[in-house]
């Protein structure tokens, strides 16, 4: 069986919707052990110390053994998986599980930033309790019930409850808003927007479920149809996905066969050791003799050969920052916004018992100039404050004035 290597930003609140599941003592017990096995011969991340695992369990024991429900005993342990300082590494419950395969979850419908002071709304899902609350991006929640909001995991709650918010607009204003949580649907469909007559711009909110290759491709055709001069492609809500799916979009602005870098695993590390024993390994030392090399698919020609800029915020993760990364390796454009998250690494979703899965790490990556992202991110060309970045009309003023600066593509490798 094909293992789908994937990508997931740790920033989004909707997809975990996490219940008041009761978990028993067996239950952690048989969880603990898979995740500790997966640890020690499965995850990747280099220059890791995984033989800690076992200090970082016992550091989060008490809370470990004191929670009573699957929400209460999944934080502990993504707790403890904190402590060692990468992504994509977390445990999920059957409820998050189902979200994660089928993108209907139960909260409030946003996805959010975890800040110090709170979190903040980088996108209101359609459809959803916030949405018709009126929330809007860029507002930071730090109050839910009249207590402090830490992370995503202070405002879930089951169908049907009610949460009290307290929320500061980015301009420093303050107010209440009452909320009953319900189902959403974490899919927000991707968008081709005109913004003048030369101008075209694709909102990809996800290289996960919901990134619809046929629709893409139809987006392509009209713009190229139209004649299209500028493309401005919005990853400010992309938390990453399928590889397969960032390919697809790479390979629809660049020539299919366009190296994206490389992907280096356990193995890739190990054999990098047999041939410099007295080296210390690092994936960038790594990918200049070993690795998977990456590459957009498609065919040679026609590609769109337009200006092209891509927007990033904080909330831009995994495949989205390979996809700018790339962008700004081959000259193919600039990159706006903020700088992203630095959660690169590939991962997949392991079955844990009772239905539980977890999110393990396989894979560093390290682009084609030779940087490593993870813990990094990708620095935009030209940056963008907030509240700037979550208002359309001031990102697209910068974006075209760019567009205006910039010259004609002339290839890769030209």
């Amino acid at each position: 069986m094909k293992t789908r290597i994937l990508f997931a930003a740790a920033l989004a609140l909707a997809c975990p919707a996490l219940f008041a599941q009761p978990v028993t003592s067996e239950t952690k017990a048989k969880l603990i052990e898979q995740i500790s096995k997966l640890i020690s011969t499965e995850v990747y991340v280099g220059g890791v110390d995984f033989s800690k695992w076992d200090s970082y369990l016992e550091n989060h024991r008490h809370e470990i053994d004191k929670a009573e429900t699957g929400d209460q005993f999944a934080a502990a342990i993504n707790r403890a998986f904190a402590e060692f300082g990468f992504s994509h590494l977390s445990v999920l419950t059957p409820r998050a599980t189902t979200t994660q395969m089928t993108g209907q979850s139960v909260g409030i419908g946003i996805l959010a930033e975890t800040l110090p002071e709170g979190v903040r709304v980088s996108r209101v899902l359609p459809g959803g309790p916030a949405s018709k609350a009126g929330l809007k991006e860029g507002e930071l929640i730090f109050l839910a019930d009249g207590k402090p909001v830490k992370g995503p995991e202070n405002i879930r709650g089951e169908k049907g409850t009610v949460v009290e918010l307290e929320i500061r607009k980015p301009d420093g204003t303050e107010y209440k808003v009452t909320i009953i949580r319900d189902t959403f649907s974490v899919l927000v469909e991707d968008e081709l927007k005109w913004i003048d007559e030369k101008t075209a711009m694709i909102v990809v909110n996800t290289f996960a479920v919901g990134y619809k290759r046929d629709q893409i491709n139809k987006f392509f055709d009209e713009i190229k149809e139209k004649g299209a001069e500028n493309l401005i492609i919005d990853l400010r809500s992309n938390g990453g996905g399928s590889t397969i799916n960032l390919f697809h979009l790479a390979g629809k602005i660049m020539p299919g066969g366009t190296p994206m870098g490389k992907f280096i695993t356990r193995g890739h590390a190990n054999n990098w050791m047999l041939k410099y024993p007295d080296k210390e390994p690092n994936p960038v030392e790594i990918a200049k003799e070993f690795g998977l090399t990456l590459t957009a698919t498609g065919p040679k020609d026609p590609v769109y050969t337009g200006k092209v800029v891509v927007l990033t915020s904080p909330v831009s993760a995994s495949a989205s920052e390979i996809f700018a990364a790339t962008v700004l390796d081959h000259a193919r454009g600039k990159v706006i916004g903020a700088k992203t998250a630095g959660a690169v690494l590939a991962s997949r979703f392991a079955p844990l018992p009772e239905g539980w899965a977890m999110q393990i790490p396989l894979m560093e990556y390290v682009t084609t100039s030779g940087k490593r992202l993870e813990a990094v991110g990708v620095t935009p060309s030209v940056a963008v404050g907030m509240p700037e970045l979550t208002q359309d009309d001031a990102v697209l003023k910068v974006a075209m004035d760019t567009l205006k600066s910039m010259s004609a593509w002339v290839g890769i490798g030209q």
